[in-house]
């Protein structure tokens, strides 16, 4: 379902991107650069950081879809739900909780951000590079929740499920097409 009345019946999330193609392009070229291209992060890592910022916007649509493409990936069972609950007490790499502090942050308060925030990140080990692939994942997650929060997007735990599994086995592929080098 969706708020779009030009929409009926089951619409998910490609429905509402293809439908305007000229946004639809470069939006899912971009989700292809930033989750699977070049990266400090390995894709499990990138879709951990979607899910736990899709966790903090209570958007069980990208949420449900990326934690379980994070677990196909690696991630441990749970961990994104307890990231969630906090950080800190999560069992999570001592490395990993200032870029998760930080994406919180950037999620919840961006205009609080501050130098120390990014410190935090590079006394763990972090560099710039990372801070950037960190902060555009968050971004892309905050913006692909508003855009399924704002339609009314909805779809099944199946559902969910099954998109996480074409997510870890074929990237971002563009729709109806092979998978590309950068998927």
């Amino acid at each position: 379902m969706s708020y779009l009345t030009s929409f009926p019946g089951e619409t998910n999330l490609m429905d509402v991107l293809v439908a305007d193609g000229a946004r639809a392009a470069p939006l899912l070229g971009y989700t292809r650069h930033v989750m699977r291209g070049p990266s400090a992060f390995s894709p499990a890592e990138r879709e951990m950081i979607f899910a736990f910022v899709s966790g903090l916007n209570a958007c069980s649509y990208c949420f449900g879809q990326h934690s379980h493409a994070a677990r196909l990936l690696g991630i441990d069972e749970g961990l994104i739900d307890a990231l969630v609950r906090d950080v800190q007490t999560a069992p999570v790499d001592d490395r990993f909780k200032p870029v998760l502090a930080y994406v919180a942050k950037l999620t919840r308060a961006p205009s609080t951000v501050i130098a120390s925030d990014v410190e935090g990140m590079v006394a763990a080990g972090w560099d710039d590079r990372a801070v950037l692939d960190a902060n555009a994942v968050c971004g892309l997650a905050n913006l692909m929740n508003r855009m399924v929060d704002g339609t009314g997007v909805e779809m099944d735990q199946t559902g969910l499920q099954r998109v996480g599994i074409m997510i870890a086995e074929h990237g971002y592929a563009p729709p109806g097409g092979p998978p590309t080098p950068d998927a």
